[in-house]
């Protein structure tokens, strides 16, 4: 007779609620907005990694909790917009205690900085940031 084998259930994966949303807003925005597309990046400091991996990341300077997306985009009196984006309740996350900890941060650096829950939310929160007058910029030299 073998021995009976333990098995272990395979652990089901959350869904990802929040990826497709983001996805649909920077889809939104490269079609009406291709000019604030290009100065917005995403900071992939989420998901799984093992562990040297997530070493590796940490010395290269990845930050837990910083904002999913940020705007190199001057407005009004704020440097920039920072935005911690979670999916439309009620399927959102709740904000981190390090991601409330970056906004403060960024806020007193001088930057926009927010949590928007869901598509519509965050196009909101984009179209009264860019409402703001632009700031004169210099151009930059190569």
């Amino acid at each position: 007779m073998k021995p009976v084998r333990k098995t272990s259930k395979a652990r089901k994966r959350p869904t990802d609620y929040e990826g497709p949303e983001q996805i649909a807003f920077m889809l939104w925005l490269k079609v009406h907005y291709p000019w604030a597309e290009e100065v917005c990046i995403h900071v992939p400091n989420g998901g799984s990694r093992n562990k040297i991996e997530a070493a590796k990341l940490k010395k290269q300077g990845v930050k837990a909790g910083f904002p999913d997306l940020v705007f190199f985009l001057p407005r009004g009196e704020y440097h920039g917009l920072a935005i911690e984006f979670k999916a439309t309740p009620p399927n959102d996350a709740d904000v981190q205690t390090n991601q409330k900890e970056w906004l403060q941060r960024l806020t007193d650096q001088g930057y926009k900085a927010v949590v928007a829950r869901g598509y519509d939310e965050i196009r909101q929160v984009f179209k009264d940031y860019i409402s703001e007058p632009a700031p004169h910029v210099r151009k930059a030299v190569a």
